[in-house]
């Protein structure tokens, strides 16, 4: 029984002294490996390939031994040696050794005893012949190393053909490549539209009064996974009527000498300016000069008491209100025959109305399915996750308006609507994998599962021992040519901090 003694240091695998194993040997041959600290609490197991190809695994026992597998050893050739270990989601890997099997006897090809006794006899008499044979064997190392590309590639010290370079490097991981919001419009608050769907927004009318939506994740391996539909706003109920506006309208009336303007707008009726007849401020009586025009001046501006100043920004056009210029002043420019002028004092005569400044959802968890109050405390915009302690997700949105006339803002309120519920245990729907503890390295089951669903557009559902949850993403990798898939899902801590966990199975395809 040969017994190839190796040891992992900084997991570099190294072996020195190593016996000779012969080919066709069967339960016999092993190796024994020492690990340093970092390897502490993985469950260890030591992968053999057959000149880079084929791959075997065989599990170490508490003393870091393993047999070496039949099927290494069916041929004479070069292996390579190498150990994985794992610990929950976390794994660790060495570095490859390379070792000779040699040419062994052949079942089918033993000499007859008696011949094989003549040989032996004629080696021991050259053996006396000579004095015996003198020397020692020399090993030859091969070196690894592997480059930023993950390409692994050897140097030996022997001058003998190295193995060809192996990619080590993984295969790329699945991502998000793009997200979508898609809307459509209903009669219903309960059941979401099947059909009708857009990236544009519908109009909500009293028939059509509710606005459902989801997003639409397209991954970068150009799959798809959706968000459950809900209700992303509902059309407002008319508002009281308001009162009747008042355009405003100008009127002048002369008395002998003097011309008086006048404005009527919502304030009622009042006077503008007087101006006499003389271009400078007399009653005109020594001027024959006569009023040719009268014309009105328009100005926006972010004050509601203070008119602009006559230079700054005054027009004959209306101007657009906003919320930093809400408020409407004018003027009017009396223009003479004579090509003077004289102007009337500014005064307000409109303000910007109400509008819409933003829509935000926000969540709530309960305990009981008593639709909660908008205004009760813990809503938030952040979506929380469901436990079985806090089984309903409740949503509203909330609308904020400018106010009248300024900048500042307030807010309405829609009404709250249930978003999901908790799925307790065997009432989740889709695939449902367990995951309870540690899978076996060569089980397939889940794996072949996960893959079937994910092929139909189904994203499983993972259950632990505490709770269900969604799979997010999904990671396919292969290792020693076994193709592998990793599940993402989302779980939280005693602090409610989001935590990305990993499941690993593998696939028989």
């Amino acid at each position: 029984m040969s017994i190839l003694p190796l040891q992992i240091s900084q997991r570099v695998l190294t072996g020195s002294d190593l016996n000779p194993i012969f080919s066709g040997a069967q339960n016999i041959d092993s190796i024994k490996v020492t690990f340093d600290a970092e390897w502490s609490g993985f469950a260890k197991t030591a992968v053999f390939s057959r000149n880079g190809l084929d791959c075997y695994f065989s599990d170490l026992d508490n003393s870091g031994q393993t047999l070496i597998p039949t099927a290494v050893l069916e041929e004479s050739g070069t292996i390579f040696i190498g150990i994985m270990g794992e610990k929950g989601s976390q794994r660790i890997t060495s570095s490859l050794v390379r070792y000779r099997i040699g040419e062994g006897a052949s079942v089918t090809d033993l000499l007859d005893p008696d011949t094989v006794h003549s040989l032996m006899d004629l080696v021991n008499e050259a053996l006396a012949d000579t004095g015996g044979i003198t020397g020692k064997r020399t090993g030859t190392t091969f070196t690894p190393s592997v480059s930023s590309a993950g390409v692994i590639s050897w140097t030996n010290d022997g001058g003998l053909d190295n193995p060809s370079p192996v990619n080590i490097k993984g295969a790329q991981g699945v991502g998000v490549q793009s997200v979508s919001v898609y809307l459509a419009r209903s009669t219903s608050s309960t059941s979401a539209p099947t059909s009708g769907y857009s990236t544009s927004v519908p109009t909500l009318t009293s028939g059509y009064r509710y606005l459902w939506g989801y997003l639409r994740f397209t991954l970068t391996n150009n799959q798809t996974t959706e968000t459950a539909k809900m209700i992303m706003g509902v059309y407002g109920n008319t508002g009281a009527q308001g009162p009747s506006g008042v355009s405003p309208t100008l009127s002048a009336t002369k008395a002998d000498k003097t011309t008086t303007i006048t404005i009527t707008d919502a304030n009622g009726t009042r006077e503008l300016a007087q101006i006499l007849d003389g271009i400078d401020g007399t009653d005109g009586s020594d001027v024959t000069s006569k009023i040719s025009s009268i014309v009105q001046y328009y100005c926006r501006s972010s004050s509601n008491s203070t008119a602009p100043t006559a230079t700054s920004g005054w027009s004959t056009t209306l101007p657009t209100l906003s919320s930093s210029y809400p408020t409407m002043w004018t003027y009017f420019k009396v223009n003479y025959e004579d090509g003077s002028s004289v102007d009337s004092q500014p005064v307000l005569i409109g303000n910007y109305n109400e509008r819409l400044s933003s829509v935000s959802a926000y969540f709530l968890l309960t305990t009981t399915s008593d639709t909660p109050s908008s205004s009760a405390s813990g809503w938030t915009t952040s979506v929380p996750t469901l436990t079985s302690g806090s089984p309903y997700l409740w949503c509203h949105l909330r609308f904020t308006f400018y106010a009248h006339r300024s900048s500042s803002t307030h807010v309405v309120y829609s009404n709250v609507f249930l978003l999901r519920t908790y799925q307790a245990s065997g009432s989740a729907s889709g695939l449902i994998l367990n995951y309870t503890g540690y899978q076996s390295t060569l089980d397939t089951t889940q794996g072949d599962a996960a893959l079937s669903a994910i092929q139909m557009g189904i994203m499983p559902v993972i259950f632990t021992n505490n709770n269900y949850y969604q799979v997010i993403f999904v990671e396919p990798y292969e290792v020693c040519g076994q193709k592998c898939l990793k599940l993402y899902y989302p779980s939280t801590s005693c602090s409610s901090t989001c935590i990305l966990n990993c499941i690993e199975w593998r696939t028989s395809a």
